[in-house]
């Protein structure tokens, strides 16, 4: 079974996963309980036939991945510390694991280690992801300042990774230290965060699946969270 995260690129949406459906499906489901995956499950299209589901677990940067392959089904947990490829197939629904290294994040950037301690030390809180090829999501970051304030929430702010050198040193001397950290991370990748700016809630040590995207005032931000975090 190939690596189940090269899918990674095709819109989501919600969806639940009919392991009934699938060749070997008990098996499956059990493994994905084993996996303690949340059961939020992501439909990811590859074609006309064809998807993905994915699913977090309770732990930042962790999630599960499941597949209908040849004569079974494919599963995939990704952490930062490594890859678990188990796959069910044929009648008896043989077991297959395979295990893979997970590349490390890039040098001088935030991790999903760091978010997770972030995550854990706080009853709830917010992070906001930022990038500097689009403005308004610097224009937002005062704005979610505010309202994290109000609502009296921890706040993380953090800047998108896609970004040169020399825009990160003007963006340092402009803005300072604590908004311009970029972010290598797991987690946001298989959220497919690609517009900015993006905010993430969470509470009681688990990051919110739905997300606040779009800049915002200040008492637009705090309405939204104040909503998710009921």
């Amino acid at each position: 079974m190939k690596a189940l995260l090269f899918f990674l690129l095709t819109l989501p949406f919600v969806h639940a996963v009919s392991f009934n459906k699938l060749q070997c499906g008990k098996a499956a489901q059990e493994q994905t309980l084993e996996w303690q995956a949340r059961g939020n499950w992501t439909k990811t299209k590859l074609g006309p036939k064809d998807a993905y589901y994915s699913s977090p677990t309770g732990a930042v940067g962790e999630w599960v991945i499941v597949k209908a392959i040849p004569q079974g089904t494919g599963l995939s947990k990704i952490t930062p510390d490594g890859r678990i490829e188990v796959s069910f197939s044929g009648d008896k629904c043989r077991k297959s694991i395979k295990n893979f290294a997970q590349p490390k994040p890039l040098p001088d950037h935030l991790s999903d280690r760091e978010l997770q301690e972030f995550v854990s030390t706080h009853k709830k809180g917010l992070i906001y992801l930022w990038s500097a090829n689009e403005p308004a999501s610097q224009k937002g970051i005062p704005e979610i300042k505010n309202a994290a304030i109000k609502l009296k929430l921890p706040l993380m702010i953090l800047l998108d990774k896609d970004i040169t050198k020399g825009q990160l040193q003007r963006l340092k001397q402009d803005l300072g230290e604590t908004v311009t950290k970029r972010v290598d991370s797991i987690e946001f990748k298989m959220r497919s965060i690609e517009s900015f700016p993006t905010l993430l809630a969470f509470k009681n040590g688990k990051l919110l699946s739905r997300m606040i995207k779009g800049q915002k005032q200040a008492d637009e931000f705090e309405k939204e969270v104040s909503q998710l975090l009921k």
